[in-house]
C-alpha cells in the first residue's frame, strides 16, 4: 500500500504537534510504505521528508 498525500499530511500534522525545535537523534516509527515512497524519490529523500514534516 502506498500512502496518499492526504495520509502523509495527516502524519505530518501529528508529528509537527509533537516536534521540538532543532534536529534530534531519535527513532521515529514510520510505516514501511511511507519510507519507501520517500526513498523511491531518489537522492535527497531525507531532506524532502524533513521538509514535508516541517511544512
Amino acid at each position: 500500500m502506498i500512502a496518499s498525500s492526504r495520509d502523509l499530511k495527516s502524519l505530518v500534522a501529528v508529528l509537527v504537534r509533537q516536534a521540538t525545535i532543532g534536529p534530534l537523534n531519535r527513532s521515529v516509527p514510520f510505516f514501511f510504505d511511507v519510507l519507501e515512497w520517500f526513498r523511491a524519490s531518489g537522492s535527497g529523500w531525507q531532506t524532502r521528508m524533513n521538509a514535508a514534516l516541517a511544512d
